[in-house]
């Protein structure tokens, strides 16, 4: 039975060995495979912060490009806006002495109107004086 005994004891060292072991194996593994998840982790937020820094530099250089194009619009803008004032002045100062020639014009115009009326009226008057005038001769001397 000692032998017997003895064979279980070898066993069960020889078991409580390979147990160690497999333990000893299996800490090593985790510890390699903490290890391995950890430089995933580390080059994959390396990664991460290399994008977020290449996007917020494309998204700066963008919002700086857009800034550019758009003084470089307000500009053009104002250029073309001052010469469309430029030019309504030039077209509304066209219309204005246009509109004082036409009114000096009409002025003229009725001026001499007047005048023909008055002259018409003076001529209608005289012949009317003279007619009256004959008229009067022949009663007169009748």
């Amino acid at each position: 039975m000692t032998s017997n005994t003895l064979s279980n004891i070898r066993q069960r060292k020889h078991a409580e060995q390979e147990y160690a072991r497999q333990q000893l194996e299996l800490r090593r593994m985790k510890s390699e495979n903490e290890k391995k998840i950890k430089k995933v982790i580390t080059n994959n937020q390396t990664k991460l912060q290399e994008t977020k820094k290449s996007y917020r530099l494309k998204t700066n250089d963008l919002e700086n490009q857009l800034h550019k194009k758009l003084i470089s619009l307000r500009t053009h803008q104002a250029e073309i806006l001052r010469e469309e004032q430029e030019r309504l002045e030039t077209e509304l100062s066209g219309i204005k002495i246009r509109q004082a020639n036409q009114i000096a014009e009409l002025r003229q115009n009725n001026r001499n109107s007047i005048e023909r009326i008055n002259e018409s009226h003076k001529e209608i008057l005289e012949n009317a004086k003279n007619k009256f005038m004959r008229e009067k001769m022949k009663w007169e001397t009748v």
